[in-house]
């Protein structure tokens, strides 16, 4: 069971609105989600993708959907960005990375010569 997106469960829940249907749009999007939480993997994740893209369009294009009742607590906002893909780390986060990774093996060295530092193998 796949559950880096929001749980089925959790999905319904955030995007109910008392006396309102759910579109056919965003039943294809909560089947969509049900798939890939039963399945997994990339082609289902692209049928959530689409099915999204799909329902936004739905609502009246460019940011409209976000004013929709059913984003009232930002569901369609949490799932946009889970679908997002990973942005790329800049050159400052790249050397921080290296810096903090160079000091752990500073660290470790020092640990391990400290811990054996005057004793022998018999």
């Amino acid at each position: 069971m796949t559950t880096d997106l929001i749980p089925l469960k959790t999905w319904l829940a955030r995007t109910q609105v008392t006396m309102s249907t759910r579109s056919a749009e965003l039943k294809t999007l909560d089947r969509s989600l049900a798939d890939y939480e039963a399945h997994g993997g990339g082609a289902f994740r692209w049928r959530v993708s689409q099915a999204l893209d799909a329902w936004k369009l739905a609502q009246g294009g460019d940011d409209a959907w976000k004013k929709s009742a059913r984003n009232q607590n930002g569901a369609f906002n949490d799932l946009t960005r889970a679908l997002a893909p990973p942005r790329e780390m800049t050159e400052r986060e790249r050397r921080a990375e290296q810096d903090a990774l160079d000091a752990l093996k500073n660290e470790r060295i020092t640990f391990i010569h400290d811990l054996f530092q005057g004793r022998r193998v018999k």
